[in-house]
């Protein structure tokens, strides 16, 4: 459908604005992040907290994320509100699996472009690629 939701890991009472961008405040968690020494590429999730069946109603509108990019950005809180350039670089995923347990939570199951594309890389090579 083209259209970008954003969401901060947050709980508070207003949403942040960062670059142009209002963050809509929602418990989230992201498993599999951690970047290990056998691949840079892990088993992804992230759980996003659905006590009033927000996003249960988003997903089932949007035919449960198919596909959905899923863009992780981090910056150290200390910079919120001052210098956005010292953000960490994004983690780009899609969405591969949902599960939805409306007025609880909902886990996304996500795959990394390269899973998408069935690509293997050495793991120096997918280090380069992303600068890390």
């Amino acid at each position: 459908s083209g259209a970008i939701f954003y969401f901060v890991n947050e709980i508070r009472e207003t949403p942040i604005v960062l670059e142009g961008n209002t963050y809509i405040p929602i418990p989230i968690r992201g498993n599999g992040y951690k970047k290990n020494t056998d691949s840079i590429v892990n088993d992804l999730q992230v759980v996003i907290g659905d006590s009033d069946k927000y996003v249960s109603r988003l997903a089932k509108a949007l035919d449960n994320f198919a596909n959905a990019k899923v863009t992780r950005r981090q910056i150290r809180a200390e910079y919120l509100d001052t210098d956005e350039s010292m953000q960490y670089p994004p983690d780009v995923n899609y969405v591969d699996g949902i599960d939805r347990s409306p007025g609880v939570s909902v886990t996304l199951a996500l795959r990394s472009v390269f899973d998408r594309a069935h690509k293997k890389f050495p793991t120096r090579v997918v280090a380069e690629l992303l600068n890390v």
